[in-house]
Protein backbone atom coordinates (compact mmCIF):
# COMPACT_ATOMS: atom_id res chain seq x y z
CA UNK A 1 0.00 0.00 0.00
CA UNK A 2 1.39 3.79 -0.59
CA UNK A 3 1.77 6.32 1.15
CA UNK A 4 -0.93 8.13 -0.41
CA UNK A 5 -3.26 5.37 0.18
CA UNK A 6 -2.37 5.10 3.70
CA UNK A 7 -3.90 8.97 4.46
CA UNK A 8 -7.16 7.53 3.05
CA UNK A 9 -8.48 6.87 5.99
CA UNK A 10 -9.68 3.40 8.27
CA UNK A 11 -10.69 1.68 5.40
CA UNK A 12 -7.76 1.76 3.70
CA UNK A 13 -6.03 0.57 6.44
CA UNK A 14 -8.28 -2.65 6.81
CA UNK A 15 -8.07 -3.27 3.23
CA UNK A 16 -4.16 -3.22 3.53
CA UNK A 17 -4.31 -5.49 6.59
CA UNK A 18 -7.19 -7.56 4.80
CA UNK A 19 -4.29 -8.35 1.77
CA UNK A 20 -1.91 -8.30 3.65
CA UNK A 21 -3.30 -11.41 5.53
CA UNK A 22 -5.93 -12.57 3.46
CA UNK A 23 -6.54 -16.14 5.71
CA UNK A 24 -8.75 -16.05 8.60
CA UNK A 25 -7.62 -19.98 9.44
CA UNK A 26 -4.64 -20.98 11.21
CA UNK A 27 -3.22 -19.31 14.31
CA UNK A 28 -0.24 -18.04 13.06
CA UNK A 29 -1.83 -16.28 10.52
CA UNK A 30 -4.25 -14.28 12.80
CA UNK A 31 -1.29 -13.52 15.63
CA UNK A 32 1.09 -11.85 12.82
CA UNK A 33 -2.11 -9.90 11.51
CA UNK A 34 -3.31 -8.91 15.23
CA UNK A 35 0.73 -8.14 16.29
CA UNK A 36 0.68 -5.73 13.42
CA UNK A 37 -2.28 -4.27 14.27
CA UNK A 38 -1.13 -3.36 17.94
CA UNK A 39 2.36 -2.14 16.45
CA UNK A 40 0.53 -0.19 13.96
CA UNK A 41 -1.66 1.73 16.54
CA UNK A 42 1.16 2.54 19.07
CA UNK A 43 2.95 3.82 15.97
CA UNK A 44 0.04 5.68 15.08
CA UNK A 45 -0.29 6.96 18.15
CA UNK A 46 3.12 8.43 18.55
CA UNK A 47 2.72 10.12 14.89
CA UNK A 48 -0.34 11.97 16.25
CA UNK A 49 1.62 13.75 18.91
CA UNK A 50 2.33 17.09 17.74
CA UNK A 51 5.77 18.01 16.64
CA UNK A 52 6.42 14.59 15.15
CA UNK A 53 7.88 15.66 11.50
CA UNK A 54 10.75 13.84 10.80
CA UNK A 55 11.09 9.88 11.07
CA UNK A 56 14.19 7.61 10.95
CA UNK A 57 13.21 4.07 10.79
CA UNK A 58 15.69 1.39 11.75
CA UNK A 59 15.24 -1.86 10.83
CA UNK A 60 11.99 -0.55 7.96
CA UNK A 61 11.32 -4.09 6.20
CA UNK A 62 8.86 -3.17 3.27
CA UNK A 63 7.95 -0.23 4.88
CA UNK A 64 3.75 -0.68 4.56
CA UNK A 65 2.77 -1.06 8.11
CA UNK A 66 4.89 2.55 8.64
CA UNK A 67 3.04 4.10 6.01
CA UNK A 68 -0.06 2.64 6.91
CA UNK A 69 0.50 4.49 10.60
CA UNK A 70 1.07 7.80 9.03
CA UNK A 71 -2.18 9.94 8.70
CA UNK A 72 -0.79 13.16 7.22
CA UNK A 73 2.12 13.90 5.29
CA UNK A 74 5.68 14.65 7.52
CA UNK A 75 8.89 16.25 6.38
CA UNK A 76 11.32 13.83 6.08
CA UNK A 77 11.46 9.74 6.97
CA UNK A 78 14.90 8.08 6.30
CA UNK A 79 14.96 4.62 6.12
CA UNK A 80 17.41 1.99 7.20
CA UNK A 81 17.87 -1.88 6.14
CA UNK A 82 20.27 -4.09 5.61
CA UNK A 83 18.73 -5.84 2.91
CA UNK A 84 18.26 -3.55 -0.25
CA UNK A 85 15.25 -4.64 -1.56
CA UNK A 86 13.85 -3.63 1.58
CA UNK A 87 14.43 -0.35 1.37
CA UNK A 88 13.65 -0.11 -2.03
CA UNK A 89 10.26 -1.36 -1.06
CA UNK A 90 9.78 0.85 2.10
CA UNK A 91 10.75 4.29 -0.34
CA UNK A 92 7.89 3.22 -3.00
CA UNK A 93 5.91 2.33 -0.17
CA UNK A 94 6.25 5.46 1.81
CA UNK A 95 6.57 7.94 -1.40
CA UNK A 96 3.67 10.18 -0.59
CA UNK A 97 3.95 9.97 2.94
CA UNK A 98 7.09 12.75 3.02
CA UNK A 99 8.42 15.28 0.96
CA UNK A 100 11.61 13.40 1.45
CA UNK A 101 12.22 10.31 1.99
CA UNK A 102 15.94 8.61 1.74
CA UNK A 103 16.85 5.38 1.76
CA UNK A 104 19.98 3.60 3.54
CA UNK A 105 21.22 -0.10 2.74
CA UNK A 106 23.30 -1.31 5.97
CA UNK A 107 23.30 -2.74 9.22
CA UNK A 108 21.16 -0.82 11.96
CA UNK A 109 24.19 -0.63 14.28
CA UNK A 110 26.60 0.77 12.05
CA UNK A 111 23.78 3.88 11.53
CA UNK A 112 25.37 7.32 13.15
CA UNK A 113 22.36 7.93 15.31
CA UNK A 114 23.99 11.06 16.96
CA UNK A 115 23.94 12.70 13.77
CA UNK A 116 20.55 12.57 13.53
CA UNK A 117 17.71 15.08 14.15
CA UNK A 118 14.81 12.58 14.06
CA UNK A 119 11.90 13.28 16.15
CA UNK A 120 10.56 9.97 16.18
CA UNK A 121 13.11 6.91 15.67
CA UNK A 122 11.15 3.74 15.12
CA UNK A 123 13.58 -0.07 15.97
CA UNK A 124 10.76 -2.17 15.44
CA UNK A 125 11.73 -6.50 14.66
CA UNK A 126 15.44 -5.42 14.95
CA UNK A 127 16.51 -6.50 17.94
CA UNK A 128 14.60 -10.16 17.67
CA UNK A 129 17.43 -11.49 15.68
CA UNK A 130 20.35 -9.79 17.19
CA UNK A 131 22.30 -11.61 20.14
CA UNK A 132 24.10 -8.14 20.93
CA UNK A 133 20.73 -6.78 21.23
CA UNK A 134 21.50 -5.78 25.12
CA UNK A 135 24.18 -3.79 23.51
CA UNK A 136 22.52 -2.41 20.76
CA UNK A 137 19.66 -1.43 22.90
CA UNK A 138 21.93 0.36 25.25
CA UNK A 139 23.25 2.35 22.45
CA UNK A 140 20.31 3.40 20.61
CA UNK A 141 18.96 4.87 23.97
CA UNK A 142 21.88 6.77 24.35
CA UNK A 143 22.57 8.46 21.18
CA UNK A 144 18.72 8.83 19.76
CA UNK A 145 17.98 12.51 20.07
CA UNK A 146 13.99 12.21 19.35
CA UNK A 147 11.51 10.04 20.85
CA UNK A 148 12.17 6.15 20.59
CA UNK A 149 10.54 3.72 20.12
CA UNK A 150 12.08 -0.27 20.66
CA UNK A 151 10.20 -3.52 20.53
CA UNK A 152 11.44 -6.92 21.70
CA UNK A 153 9.66 -10.24 21.94
CA UNK A 154 8.17 -11.26 24.90
CA UNK A 155 9.23 -14.29 25.83
CA UNK A 156 7.32 -15.63 28.15
CA UNK A 157 4.07 -15.23 26.01
CA UNK A 158 2.63 -18.16 23.39
CA UNK A 159 3.32 -16.14 20.41
CA UNK A 160 7.13 -16.54 21.08
CA UNK A 161 6.92 -19.52 21.12
CA UNK A 162 5.49 -20.53 18.22
CA UNK A 163 7.73 -17.73 16.58
CA UNK A 164 11.07 -19.21 17.78
CA UNK A 165 9.80 -22.60 16.70
CA UNK A 166 8.52 -21.54 13.33
CA UNK A 167 11.87 -19.42 13.01
CA UNK A 168 14.18 -22.99 14.37
CA UNK A 169 12.49 -24.49 11.06
CA UNK A 170 14.47 -22.29 9.04
CA UNK A 171 18.04 -22.28 11.00
CA UNK A 172 17.14 -18.78 12.37
CA UNK A 173 17.96 -18.11 16.35
CA UNK A 174 14.82 -15.50 18.02
CA UNK A 175 16.31 -13.45 20.91
CA UNK A 176 14.82 -14.34 24.39
CA UNK A 177 14.14 -11.52 26.54
CA UNK A 178 11.90 -10.25 29.70
CA UNK A 179 11.65 -7.01 31.48
CA UNK A 180 14.09 -7.43 34.21
CA UNK A 181 16.79 -7.83 31.82
CA UNK A 182 15.47 -4.62 29.55
CA UNK A 183 15.13 -2.81 32.69
CA UNK A 184 18.83 -3.45 33.55
CA UNK A 185 19.55 -2.40 30.58
CA UNK A 186 17.87 0.54 30.43
CA UNK A 187 19.17 1.52 33.93
CA UNK A 188 22.98 1.44 32.48
CA UNK A 189 22.36 4.43 30.40
CA UNK A 190 21.27 6.37 32.78
CA UNK A 191 17.87 7.52 30.68
CA UNK A 192 14.76 7.63 31.54
CA UNK A 193 12.43 5.06 29.79
CA UNK A 194 8.40 3.64 29.93
CA UNK A 195 8.58 0.00 29.20
CA UNK A 196 5.33 -1.37 28.72
CA UNK A 197 4.21 -4.78 26.86
CA UNK A 198 1.30 -6.42 25.37
CA UNK A 199 0.25 -9.46 23.97
CA UNK A 200 3.23 -9.88 21.91
CA UNK A 201 6.28 -7.72 22.66
CA UNK A 202 8.13 -5.55 25.26
CA UNK A 203 8.30 -1.86 24.73
CA UNK A 204 10.97 0.68 25.62
CA UNK A 205 9.95 4.21 24.61
CA UNK A 206 12.11 7.00 26.02
CA UNK A 207 11.39 10.50 25.13
CA UNK A 208 13.88 13.40 25.05
CA UNK A 209 14.35 15.42 28.23
CA UNK A 210 11.01 13.81 29.75
CA UNK A 211 8.99 15.82 27.06
CA UNK A 212 5.41 14.83 26.91
CA UNK A 213 5.13 14.80 22.78
CA UNK A 214 7.82 13.49 19.96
Amino acid sequence: MSGAASAAGPGAVADYFARRYPGRRGLLPRLFRRNEEDLREIVARLLREEGCRRILDLGCGDGVMLASAIERPVEEIVLVDVAERNVAAAQAALAGSAARVEGVVGDVRDYPLGGHEADLVLMLGVLDYLPDWREVLARTIGEARGTLLVNLPRSDRLWHRLRRLRLAMRGIGLTRTDRGEIERVVVRTGREAEIFGDRFSWYVLCRPGGRAGC
